[in-house]
């Protein structure tokens, strides 16, 4: 994904652009606490704490609230108030029942266009939000991203929950491309028909489809895909990049997972 700025979301014709839209927005810091908190009295003792001691209180739940929260959103409307240009945002469902992670090329389509995200289905009570348009990517307030693929879905609307792979970060190799990619003239080692990659819902397409070519490529030298220089270091830094536990990258069967992290205990038990 990529940081909107206004031509990215407006479209020749001066539309809203139909693509799904990231919105990070930034809570507010200051708790109620560090202005009222002096007023709140014991029921038995009609006696408050010293206002030292809200402002503590406060300080430490301002800070446990820094963590932006995201919306998935779609652009509805353009509007100018006192010389400024906005564009309103609405709510887009963002629910784990809603999605179909095993459909990937699907749900890349549906990305494109937001009438077409799950049906058109709407929210009975969806948030909306106005944003300035010339404050796009002002670091003190909300911010609006595009070009969004499977992979943002996981890692800021499901929190890095992949129905796909179930938090192993690897899916058979044949299970998520065009058949006609699939269609290998490999006969793969250990009579295994699905080596395991790294999951495209999880790492994103441009990661997995490399690590396609990577297991391929082992596979016809006739070595173990694991061998291949670099690969676990950098699929491992992909993972610390997105923020999610090391594999250890072992397992090419389409049966039993082995997928171990670098102590040897399972992942994400």
């Amino acid at each position: 994904m990529r940081f909107a700025s206004p031509t990215d979301i407006e479209t020749a014709d001066g539309a809203p652009t139909k693509e799904v839209l990231l919105l990070r927005d930034k809570p507010k810091r200051r708790h109620w606490l560090r202005t009222y908190g002096h007023r709140l009295l014991s029921k038995d003792t009609q006696r408050g704490l010293p206002q030292e001691v809200w402002r503590i209180t406060a300080d430490f739940l301002e800070n446990e609230r820094k963590r932006c929260s995201w919306h998935l959103v779609a652009g509805k409307a353009f509007s100018v108030r006192n010389g400024h240009r906005y564009i309103l945002l609405q709510e887009l469902p963002s629910g784990q029942e809603v999605y179909d992670m095993n459909d990937f090329e699907d749900l890349e389509q549906q990305l494109m266009n937001h009438t077409t995200w799950f049906s058109g289905k709407v929210l009975s009570q969806a948030d909306s939000w106005e944003l300035r348009m010339d404050l796009l990517g002002d670091p003190t307030g909300p911010s609006l991203f595009h070009r969004l693929e499977p992979a943002d879905i996981t890692q800021y609307i499901l929190n890095g929950y992949c129905s796909s792979c179930l938090g192993q970060r690897a899916v058979h190799r044949y299970y998520f491309f065009p058949k006609e990619k699939a269609m290998w003239p490999v006969q793969d080692r250990w009579n295994a028909p699905s080596p395991r990659i790294a999951c495209p819902n999880c790492m994103g397409r441009e990661v997995s489809e490399n690590d396609f070519d990577i297991v391929g490529d082992a596979l016809e030298e006739g070595f173990f895909p694991e061998l291949a220089p670099g690969r676990k270091q950098s699929l491992n830094s992909k993972l610390r990049e997105l923020g999610y536990d090391m594999c250890g990258w072992s397992d090419h069967s389409s049966g039993e997972s082995t997928m171990d992290d670098d102590d040897g205990s399972p992942l994400n038990d």
